[in-house]
């Protein structure tokens, strides 16, 4: 995949208003599937189509503790570029 290909699916990954809540949830902490489904209120298979979508995206990535899968972001610079594009539709 070359660098556009790869820049439309970070974008596309972000696209979705839920995945962008998740994104904002893992600022600074990890989360397993259970923490984020209780706190984003979907069913966790829908909580886990999201987050397989964001990592295959290369926005978060995992680590297994015990038995359970912990994600995380995987460039701190993400918040600042989300907040970019937040402040960019305020502004518009």
């Amino acid at each position: 995949m070359d660098g556009i290909q790869q820049e439309a699916a970070f974008f596309k990954a972000l696209a979705n208003p839920k995945r962008l809540e998740m994104v904002a949830l893992l600022q600074g902490k990890d989360l397993c599937v259970g923490e984020t489904t209780r706190k984003i209120r979907l069913p966790q298979a829908n909580v886990s189509q999201h987050l397989m979508v964001l990592r295959k995206a290369k926005i978060v990535n995992t680590k297994k503790i015990g038995q359970k899968m912990y994600y995380h972001i995987v460039c701190p610079r993400l918040i600042q570029i989300t907040a970019t594009m937040v402040q960019h539709i305020i502004d518009r």
